[in-house]
């Protein structure tokens, strides 16, 4: 069995942050290896996307993210495309989600469009947008579908 990596976050900063244009940043993209196991003990706000391979407890925010096959999350993933490859047991609300074969989902899932692979495992509450994704301060309008499959 291979040592498990833990790195862990907070909100305080050890060094000066380095300034990007918000272009750079936005196109930036976060790889988080296999192994890598990461505990937050606040948000993860990434403006660009996420690679994700390792294990990410806590609550991140991000353009897009793609959970390879041995990827895992659990906390509230806030993201404007969400792709599943591993597991995914949160609170998710998305723009686009796309489960693919042999991914498994959890917890109350919110989207506007979302693609399920066959092969892909649900045990969710999947809730659709009635309009565009509203901001995090708001309350959306939703259509709420209980799922549950092997």
């Amino acid at each position: 069995m291979a040592a498990a990596h833990y790195l862990w976050f907070s909100s305080r900063r050890s060094r000066p942050r380095q300034s990007r244009s918000m272009s750079e940043s936005e196109n930036a993209t976060v790889s988080i290896g296999e192994g890598v196991n990461i505990r937050l003990a606040s948000l993860l706000a990434v403006p660009g996307n996420i690679e994700l391979h390792g294990e990410i407890e806590g609550d991140v925010k991000c353009g897009a993210i793609r959970i390879g096959p041995s990827g895992k999350i659990n906390g509230s993933l806030s993201a404007d495309h969400v792709e599943v490859e591993g597991r995914v047991a949160s609170q998710v609300s998305t723009g686009s989600l796309i489960l693919r074969q042999g991914s498994q989902a959890a917890g109350n899932i919110e989207y506007e469009t979302v693609t399920i692979e066959a092969g892909a495992h649900i045990d969710a509450q999947l809730t659709k947008f009635k309009t565009n994704r509203p901001a995090l301060d708001e309350t959306p309008e939703k259509d709420t579908t209980d799922v549950a499959s092997s």
